[in-house]
């Protein structure tokens, strides 16, 4: 085994511990974006027929392996809220702590059969998250974390 694939393995184990670790942290999930499982369950396959059909040694199909390890990791990868901060990007650990967020706007998406949060940062428009939960438990949660100069607009 190579030098390349063993640090790559060592990558994708520390990516996926990563990943788990934020995906943990998360109380409220945001809603995953529809076409991802499709789009990378094909990846994953036509690089996994790459690497089966065209490879020279045994370090090809680890690293055709360790590849359709890291295009998995995308399902892994989860936004929302925590008991700290908003996750916007799940590889930005640090998020966006609540006392920065200004003013929210809650819409409802009846032909989603969800919740839309669009989250004004600074004064700026900042981040849209779609949920799955009532609006009744999402506001309860934020007005309990939201710090009370956040303004609240609710949109039917």
């Amino acid at each position: 085994m190579s030098i390349l694939s063993m640090v790559m393995i060592a990558f994708i184990i520390s990516l996926y511990l990563f990943l788990i670790l934020v995906r943990r942290e998360i109380l409220i999930a945001a809603k995953q974006k529809r076409g991802l499982l499709f789009i990378c369950l094909l990846l994953a396959a036509v690089m996994l027929f790459l690497s089966i059909v065209d490879y020279y040694s045994i370090d090809d199909l680890i690293q055709g392996g360790v590849m359709v390890l890291l295009i998995f990791s995308f399902l892994l990868e989860r936004r929302g809220l925590t008991e700290e901060q908003l996750v916007v990007n799940p590889l930005h650990r640090t998020g966006i702590p609540y006392e920065k967020i200004s003013k929210i706007i809650v819409r409802e998406l009846p032909f989603m059969n969800g919740v839309q949060i669009i989250f004004f940062k600074e004064g700026r428009r900042g981040f849209a998250l779609n949920f799955d939960q009532p609006v009744t438990e999402l506001l309860a949660f934020l007005k309990s974390h939201l710090p009370k100069t956040t303004e609240v607009q609710i949109m039917g």
